[in-house]
């Protein structure tokens, strides 16, 4: 099962790195690395909207952590 996510953000350009999801039992099962990020506005709604849509899907918003690396 699912359990949670991890979404990393770059601080000085804050865009989205990487998004990390674990099962119950910690392990991380799905890894989505985000390269050459083109920013924009419709991008950064598109993005956001995806996101919450694979996590709504997964239904780990409940445990969703979200982290600022980098």
């Amino acid at each position: 099962h699912i359990d949670k996510g991890e979404f990393y953000v770059d601080k000085k350009t804050k865009s989205p790195v990487l998004l990390k999801i674990f099962d119950d039992e910690g392990k991380e099962r799905i890894l989505i690395s985000y390269k050459e990020f083109k920013s924009s506005k419709e991008s950064d709604e598109s993005l956001f909207y995806l996101t919450m849509i694979i996590l709504q899907f997964m239904s780990i918003c409940q445990k969703f952590i979200y982290s600022i690396q980098f």
